[in-house]
């Protein structure tokens, strides 16, 4: 009888090998480590969670506004101009009033835009979602949305009673409400996800407050396969969107332009009267600042978009399927209504937006030279 070489009953009976100490085995990375579900955020949870991942920018904006204190009692100072104290008091009132007035409607619009964004995000379903935790990556699963944070791209996140939430540098968030966990997912959520990240990432308001003893059950979703796709190497940033929506930004510019012509005011003179000599000296001094504040943008932009494509935010892809229109990158896809994705044909090509409430968003300007086959963009403005 030739010797047995397999085991029918399992493996071997033989001597253990040594044990191995703090050797964690291989995770496979297609293989979630945990798998939740859940329901989506109300609108005071989705205030609580812009409050505490967003705290930085009240402390950013106090800095500046101190900052600005201190600047405009030295241009006082320093620009008095005791000769003609009554035009030159109106004139550096009027640059305090232009810089008052265009670094709150600056900051006014950034406030709108990040909670349109924070909306935007959390899509519009029925509120069903399924996350999933692998060894590199969350993936956060809804009728309408899909969005992959890795590990490394991690910005910020925070345990407070109420739920986690993770940021990503792009400023998308994957939230998981104690109010959906048991104390079982809990402590699962922490070793897989809070485990990996490093210190100056993670932080911790409290201990995470589990209110479930069963899971919720984990929703599947469906979703269609485009028949057609294009992709959009100019989308998400662009100088001429940058203008349209820093237009406030001009108040700035012009305010600091102002205090620079009252200054050259007190230091020359081009005509008799002291209000048009700082008039005239202002606008010379505005019409460099927005020659240098241009090409600064321009390279800011540049920068902006070369970083997306080494994220994986660019490019943007498009596909219609039916009367459902797919917006995404590598890390994150939005399921649209057809009638929600505007089009509009221009003399280079197709620029896209998105209904976004009563107005809409631009997303991506595709040029006609781009696409192998421009009739490809007939199904997607097909009605």
């Amino acid at each position: 009888m030739e010797p047995t070489t397999w085991y029918p009953y399992g493996p071997p009976q033989g001597p253990a090998g040594p044990p191995a100490y703090g050797v964690r085995p291989p995770e496979d990375p297609a293989r979630p480590l945990v798998v939740l579900g859940g329901r989506g955020l109300s609108a005071e949870e989705k205030e609580q969670v812009l409050l505490f991942l967003g705290p930085r920018t009240a402390a950013v904006n106090a800095a500046v506004i101190g900052l600005m204190v201190i600047l405009l009692l030295y241009v006082f100072l320093s620009c008095f101009n005791r000769d003609y104290w009554t035009e030159n008091l109106l004139l550096l009132l009027t640059s305090v009033l232009l810089f008052t007035a265009g670094f709150a409607l600056v900051c006014l619009g950034r406030s709108r835009r990040r909670h349109q964004q924070a909306a935007w995000e959390e899509g519009r379903g029925d509120g069903a979602w399924a996350i999933e935790i692998y060894a590199d990556r969350m993936v956060s699963v809804a009728a309408d949305r899909r969005l992959t944070i890795p590990f490394s791209a991690v910005r910020r996140a925070v345990e407070t009673p109420a739920f986690f939430a993770v940021s990503d540098t792009a400023g998308r968030c994957i939230v998981i409400r104690a109010a959906d966990l048991t104390p079982f997912d809990a402590q699962k959520v922490r070793e897989t996800v809070f485990s990996r990240l490093r210190e100056p990432q993670r932080e911790v308001r409290g201990w995470i407050l589990p209110a479930l003893r069963q899971p919720l059950p984990i929703p599947v979703f469906s979703w269609e396969t485009p028949a057609a796709v294009v992709a959009a190497e100019k989308a998400r940033v662009c100088c001429r969107q940058g203008l349209r929506e820093g237009l406030w930004f001009l108040l700035l510019l012009y305010s600091f332009a102002l205090v620079l012509g009252v200054r050259l005011a007190n230091a020359f003179w081009l005509t008799p009267n002291y209000v048009l000599d700082a008039f005239l000296f202002s606008l010379a001094a505005f019409v460099g600042i927005l020659a240098v504040c241009g090409l600064a943008f321009a390279a800011v932009v540049a920068a902006a978009r070369e970083r997306m494509k080494q994220s994986g935010e660019l490019p943007l892809y498009f596909g219609a399927a039916g009367d459902i229109i797919l917006v995404g990158d590598r890390r994150y896809l939005e399921r649209l209504p057809r009638e929600d994705l505007l089009i509009r044909k221009t003399r280079r090509g197709w620029e896209m937006r998105v209904r976004m409430g009563k107005g809409s968003r631009w997303l991506a300007d595709i040029p006609a030279r781009d696409l192998p086959n421009p009739a490809v963009m007939d199904i997607f403005s097909r009605p």
